[in-house]
């Protein structure tokens, strides 16, 4: 199974269990990408952190306009983490209404997809943010 099959069956999956608990409103497509994002966020900090545990160089290119401290912290995440992954989903998924035609290829996972995804993501991040903690 390719992984971008995978990537759509989850998205798929949070459509399914945001129709049964008929929670679409206005700004509901804003709310999927925010919430996959953050998942993808903590599975792409995941996977840098064990990189560089294992003695690997990660290094993103420094911008010197951004301001010290958290509110750089913060840009910078935008800059390399949440706008891409917000432009990436929104292409991959929402760019003509391809989950309509998603909707109709994948099955309803009746949620199991999407919390395994989110159990996944979260609890790799926590163990992770352990290790390297441990033994920074």
């Amino acid at each position: 199974m390719s992984i971008m099959k995978i990537y759509y069956k989850i998205w798929v999956d949070l459509l399914y269990l945001k129709a049964k608990n008929n929670s679409f409103s206005s700004g509901w497509e804003l709310y999927f990408q925010i919430v996959m994002m953050l998942l993808m966020t903590f599975n792409i900090t995941t996977i840098v952190m064990s990189l560089r545990f294992l003695g690997y160089s990660v290094i993103f290119p420094k911008i010197s306009a951004l301001p010290s401290g958290k509110l750089g912290d913060f840009l910078f995440s935008a800059i390399y983490l949440f706008i891409p992954l917000l432009i990436f989903n929104y292409f991959l998924f929402f760019n003509k209404e391809r989950y309509k035609k998603l909707i109709n290829k994948y099955t309803d996972s009746k949620g199991r997809l999407f919390m395994g995804y989110t159990v996944f993501s979260l609890v790799s991040f926590l163990v992770e943010l352990i290790l390297y903690g441990l033994y920074q």
